[in-house]
């Protein structure tokens, strides 16, 4: 049973490591791995989420977040704006993955997103909504206390695509709006890509990642 348990356990931080590092290369690749958001060109829709997510999905809540914060740490001295950027980068895939957990332990402790639809639609709602209230809170800390002339470029980007917003407050509730349903958007890309992916890997390979847990993880 030791054995068990110890192999298991050594195969889940392989894969901890090894996904939060491939999120990693995604990121630094962005040229290709990137996408920008219409009107605010400066959010990204970035595939470096999916390998962290997959590990989430795939094996559970403690490798979902060791794999992101590894994504965390080892982007903060080698990304861009750090540290601030890597750690929104933390903040948003690591509250989508919080919020997602309380979702299926709402829906019953063991339950399986590849087992249960409902397991998946209340935990990417409540995933959604964590990521979605999270990011505000820290946009809103850069736009208007740590980088104020942000803002400015925000607006310039407003105006450009014919979005006209009269003063400051104005042109930041926009900017936190649309930044609101980029979110929106990102969670769903960010959850349901990986879902189809581990759904693919389980139905090829049925004993993957059964391996990486031990009997008695739920």
């Amino acid at each position: 049973m030791r054995e068990v348990v110890g192999r298991a356990s050594s195969l889940e931080t392989a894969f901890t490591i090894v996904f939060g590092a491939l999120s990693v290369l995604l990121t630094l690749l962005k040229g290709f791995t990137t996408f920008p958001f219409p009107v605010l060109t400066y959010l990204k829709f970035e595939i470096a989420e999916i390998p962290c997510m997959v590990a989430y999905l795939a094996m559970g809540f403690k490798p979902g977040m060791a794999s992101t914060i590894v994504y965390w740490l080892v982007l903060t001295p080698i990304g861009e704006f750090t540290p601030i950027g890597p750690a929104m980068k933390f903040a948003a895939l690591a509250s989508l993955i919080l919020g997602m957990e309380a979702g299926r332990r709402l829906c019953g402790k063991n339950k399986s997103y590849m087992d249960s639809v409902k397991a998946l639609s209340v935990s990417m709602v409540l995933g959604t909504a964590a990521r979605v209230v999270v990011m505000s809170i820290f946009n809103y800390l850069v736009l208007v206390v740590l980088f104020p002339e942000f803002l400015d470029l925000a607006s310039m980007m407003l105006k450009a695509t014919g979005l006209n917003a009269d003063t400051p407050v104005d042109t930041l509730i926009m900017t936190l709006t649309l930044t609101a349903v980029f979110n929106v958007i990102h969670s769903a890309l960010s959850v349901l890509l990986p879902y189809l992916i581990v759904k693919t890997m389980m139905r090829l390979h049925p004993g993957l990642f059964r391996r990486t847990r031990c009997p008695t993880t739920a």
